[in-house]
């Protein structure tokens, strides 16, 4: 997944657009199969996917990956607790 991703990137920076879709397409399809669609890493890969697109000039179907990559993202930091407090007495002991 990882270096579909990181080849990607290289094609999308030498204006290699096809190519690097098809890169992206199959990061994408190996992360959703190992990890799953709620994953962070699916997320991040939609909204890298997403900055492809848009530089394709295929701004409607880049709007959409960017979105769902953005909620995908927000709802796996939810679920693994980024953002979230707690008090630091709940961690000391009675005896302190």
């Amino acid at each position: 997944m990882i270096p579909y991703n990181n080849l990607a990137t290289t094609y999308a920076n030498v204006k290699r657009y096809d190519d690097a879709e098809a890169a992206y397409e199959r990061a994408i399809a190996i992360c959703k199969k190992t990890l799953g669609e709620d994953h962070l890493s699916y997320g991040v890969l939609l909204e890298n996917y997403a900055v492809v697109l848009k530089k394709a000039g295929r701004k409607r179907e880049a709007k959409e990956m960017e979105t769902q990559g953005h909620q995908i993202e927000r709802a796996a930091e939810r679920h693994n607790g980024v953002g979230a407090t707690i008090s630091v007495t709940a961690l000391l002991s009675k005896d302190e």
